[in-house]
């Protein structure tokens, strides 16, 4: 009787071999932040919950970025810092001796002293703890208020040395930046008291524009003070560099 013979296995189909280029990766969906979107951000989230608040971690979350993506463009925190106190005191960093197209001619040294300090406090006053953020940048040498390069050719013109220049202006600023401190400090205690005392109480509006102007008129007279101690250091020869 015949075997039956059976026919070998089938041999498997060899594998596929792989592609010798990968398939490109998809692109990524979150955006890429410039150095000036990230201290916007930083400004917006300054303003919404104060400089106590304002961490790297919250900032990342908030431009869905992971921390180390922040440390591409600032060393560290302070650095981010230094960058916003820059970046809020640009507005007061304008030359405004004179038109733009006209020649520029210094204004009287009093007017143009008033005008930059009102300025810087204006500056200052417009985010959340501006002034205390710009105040720990000045101390620690990273940032510079823009009094001096305001105010240098209006005093020159009376005079004044360098000396005297640096004195004056050094005296403005950190009398512009401790008021406005002062202030922004009043308005947050006064905003927890009235939110601690009662959450549904109406807005007092007039007592709050009774208080601004007493903050406008005492910041006013301790400008016009400084005025009047450089108008003596002036007339005392200030331009001998003594």
């Amino acid at each position: 009787m015949t075997a039956f013979q059976t026919s070998p296995p089938l041999a498997s189909p060899p594998p596929a071999r792989a592609s010798s280029t990968s398939a490109p990766a998809a692109p990524s969906s979150r955006p890429r932040y410039r150095r000036e979107d990230i201290i916007r951000a930083a400004c917006t989230l300054l303003n919404e919950g104060g400089l106590a608040s304002l961490t790297m971690r919250r900032l990342a979350t908030h431009l869905d970025v992971q921390p180390s993506a922040l440390y591409w463009h600032f060393a560290d925190k302070q650095t981010l810092l230094a960058a916003m106190s820059a970046h809020i005191l640009t507005g007061a960093a304008i030359d405004t001796s004179a038109p733009i197209g006209e020649a520029t001619t210094p204004l009287p040294w009093e007017v143009q002293i008033r005008h930059t300090a009102a300025e810087v406090r204006e500056c200052l006053m417009s985010y959340t703890d501006g002034a205390e953020l710009v105040s720990s940048s000045l101390a620690l040498g990273r940032v510079e208020l823009p009094l001096r390069a305001q105010c240098a050719d209006s005093l020159r013109a009376e005079g004044a040395s360098e000396t005297a220049i640096d004195l004056i202006t050094s005296t403005l600023g950190h009398y512009v930046v401790g008021a406005t401190f002062h202030e922004q400090q009043r308005q947050s205690m006064a905003a927890l008291d009235a939110s601690a005392t009662d959450a549904e109480a109406p807005k007092n509006t007039e007592r709050e524009q009774t208080l601004q102007a007493q903050a406008n008129q005492g910041f006013t007279q301790g400008v016009e003070l400084i005025i009047a101690g450089a108008a003596v250091l002036l007339s005392m020869g200030a331009g001998s560099g003594e």
